[in-house]
């Protein structure tokens, strides 16, 4: 089922209640439009990662509780963090889908490190934006 997202000057507003927050733009059509009304040159980011991380982004939204709710579990704010993500690693959802699974095998196996064995690494500063080694473009 598709559900239609309102779009008026600009701004997208949910159409569904917080509790139940799931992202309105489920479709390509729809990521577009959303897209234009916030603004956003989508430009050759895969709508197919987009359409997944649109939903991902989703769980900084009310899910996690009102006093962190970044989203307010609306479209636009998770567009743009997806966007932002995708603009800096293409493929950054599959990604993330695969650290997760990953994690969430290690977790429930009990294979993993205490926490003050985790290897930590300070990210390296390029000009004025910090870049984490390994993910840089």
């Amino acid at each position: 089922m598709t559900v239609q997202i309102k779009v008026r000057k600009g701004s997208v507003r949910p159409i569904h209640e917080a509790k139940d927050a799931t992202p309105q733009a489920q479709t390509v059509e729809g990521l577009e439009a959303l897209a234009e009304a916030e603004g956003i040159d989508l430009g050759d980011i895969s709508r197919d990662e987009l359409l997944v991380g649109i939903g991902v982004e989703y769980e900084h939204g009310s899910r996690k509780g009102e006093d962190v709710n970044v989203t307010k579990d609306e479209d636009g704010p998770a567009l743009k963090i997806a966007v932002a993500h995708l603009r800096e690693i293409p493929d950054y959802y599959t990604r993330l889908a695969a650290m997760e699974a990953e994690a969430k095998a290690a977790v429930d196996t009990g294979d993993t490190p205490p926490e003050d064995e985790l290897p930590v690494e300070e990210p390296q500063v390029e000009g004025r934006r910090r870049r984490v080694q390994g993910l840089s473009r």
